[in-house]
């Protein structure tokens, strides 16, 4: 699947038809002083297919310009197991 920029923009505002947000995906990926960059995934109704997409913003209102880069790349769910540090319980 090919999007271009202007695609991929009207995806994000939600002004492409066929095209959703997933519930609870979208996050902050990376921040630094002047960049903040998002992602979400969003799924194509007619097609199936999932992109994440990852976009940058300014990191405060006082720089100049909105939006900056956006990319895509398609995904798939799976079931992750993961192990994580929690208090002990004895």
């Amino acid at each position: 699947m090919e999007l271009t920029d202007a695609q991929l923009w009207n995806i994000v505002h939600g002004d492409a038809v066929g095209w959703s947000k997933e519930k609870d995906t979208e996050r902050i990926a990376e921040q630094s002083r002047w960049i903040t960059t998002f992602a979400a995934v969003f799924s194509h109704e007619s097609s199936g297919a999932h992109i994440e997409v990852f976009w940058d913003r300014p990191s405060t209102e006082m720089q100049e310009g909105s939006e900056c880069e956006i990319s895509y790349a398609e995904v798939e769910q799976r079931e992750v197991t993961e192990l994580r540090w929690l208090p002990a319980t004895h």
